[in-house]
């Protein structure tokens, strides 16, 4: 009797450990928005970008991208990663091969200090073993887009159109390939790149791009590519020596993604899904068509296609702005990602697959049965923390509030001191009931500091 009861405990055990849910991820990014996320394989390390304030229990202050393995935040490089005062918040950020590799929107200014080495005219820049470095003579412009093509990355953007391959500056026309020692031009002839007829350089904007059985396939707002003018506006294919057409169905630009070894493209901002046949594109599935709906990121998950955005349902399916479809019917990720209360740009700017989980970023502070979280998630199994990395954390409750809050912890509360998100000191008490009826519906963070200095740090959404 007692084998069968353990049976039966240890087989319940392994099925809630390794059943999806959603996380908090250590208190969050606060003032940030998770823009882009790039997964570091060969380190073991999720780089985040979005304009972050400070991330964490830890505390990792003025950062543009911070690094995360799965306990704790870090900074990129140096004490204060690329900082908000120094650099401006890259647009993207990829991992290619032992580098990561982040895009910049121009401005000027040369920056050199302990850690980062980037010439912000270049709108480049590469990061390894704790350094940031330069990458080649490049445009001013904006690089909008990153991605590996045969091992070796390929930036685009707008407003840009020389490079230096070396021993001469070629037009490039929004898009060219590092080699690791030299730019390449994607075309032949004088038939490079990507171009919007009749229009300046600068209307020229990359949305995204991926590679695909041997091709690299780009979207975005153009309508001619290596000397073809498009009969599908906006997408095309470069399979290593010309420019080809992606079909001619008139789909406009979106994000990649692969599920199931074919290629799929969420049109952004239509909010229409399709599928790559080989020769054209199909109707994969629809989102609602509302007033700022948009897809951000389409990606595969444990054998799943998890579709992410601003949306509120998807084939007649209810969600909030992401959804996971697996093969037969969509889901709603348990209620996926809120802001509460609502407001505008809220949604998932980026998803990323790391250490057997799902990262989502953006604008939001509730997922699934409303957990509060602050601009970032994680989807996936329960994990056990190291003893190294367990820090003691405020329980809150109820959580969200409307009147009153209790506050436990493991210490004696001295001081109780609640401020808003920009740092005002709103309430501060010596006792484990804090009253908050009088506070603005929003998010607050709460700091208790007991009789030896010791802190702890919480959160908590006023309703």
């Amino acid at each position: 009797m007692k084998l069968i009861v353990a049976f039966l405990f240890i087989l319940f055990y392994n099925k809630s450990y390794s059943q999806n849910s959603w996380h908090d991820v250590d208190f969050g990014l606060h003032g940030g928005t998770g823009l882009d996320m790039a997964a570091d394989t060969l380190n073991n390390k999720l780089y985040i970008t979005g304009g972050v304030n400070y991330a964490g229990s830890n505390n990792v202050f003025s950062v543009q991208a911070v690094g995360w393995d799965g306990y704790q935040y870090s900074v990129v490089g140096c004490s204060t990663g690329l900082d908000l005062l120094n650099i401006n918040m890259p647009n993207t950020i990829k991992y290619i091969n032992g580098y990561i590799y982040a895009g910049f929107t121009a401005s000027s200014g040369y920056i050199m200090n302990d850690c980062l080495q980037t010439y912000i005219g270049n709108t480049k820049a590469k990061y390894s073993n704790g350094v940031w470095d330069t990458i080649g003579t490049f445009w001013t412009g904006e690089v909008s887009s990153i991605a590996s093509f045969q091992g070796q990355p390929v930036f685009a953007g707008s407003n840009f159109s020389i490079v230096n391959s070396g021993t001469t500056n070629d037009i490039a026309n929004s898009i060219a390939l590092w080699d690791g020692n030299h730019w390449q031009v994607l075309g032949s002839n004088g038939n490079n790149g990507l171009v919007l007829s009749n229009h300046p350089i600068q209307d020229v904007v990359i949305q995204d791009m991926i590679e695909f059985n041997g091709e690299l396939f780009v979207s975005g707002t153009f309508d001619w590519a290596g000397g073809i003018t498009l009969n599908n506006f906006g997408i095309a294919r470069w399979n290593g020596t010309t420019w080809q057409e992606a079909g001619t169905t008139n789909i406009y630009k979106g994000y990649f993604g692969i599920y199931n070894n074919e290629l799929y493209l969420a049109n952004w901002p239509g909010g229409d899904i399709f599928k790559w046949t080989g020769t054209d594109w199909v109707l994969f599935a629809q989102t609602d068509i509302t007033p700022g709906n948009a897809l951000t990121s389409i990606l595969e998950y444990q054998g799943k296609l998890v579709v992410a955005g601003h949306f509120s349902s998807i084939n007649g399916v209810p969600c909030n702005n992401i959804a996971m479809w697996d093969g037969n019917q969509w889901d709603d990720m348990q209620g996926g990602a809120k802001f509460n209360p609502n407001q505008p740009g809220v949604g998932v700017y980026s998803a990323a697959v790391f250490q057997n989980s799902l990262y989502i970023g953006g604008v939001f502070n509730s997922v699934g049965n409303n957990l509060v979280v602050d601009n970032i998630a994680r989807w996936g199994p329960l994990t056990s923390i190291p003893e190294n990395y367990k820090e003691k954390k405020l329980e809150i409750y109820p959580n969200p509030a409307t009147s009153t809050i209790q506050i436990k912890n493991n210490s004696k509360n001295e001081i109780v001191t609640i401020t808003d998100l920009a740092g005002k000191i709103i309430i501060q008490s010596n006792s484990s009931e804090v009253d908050v009826s009088l506070l603005k519906d929003g998010m607050y963070l709460i700091t208790s500091e007991d009789v030896d200095g010791r802190k702890i740090t919480g959160k908590f959404v006023k309703e």
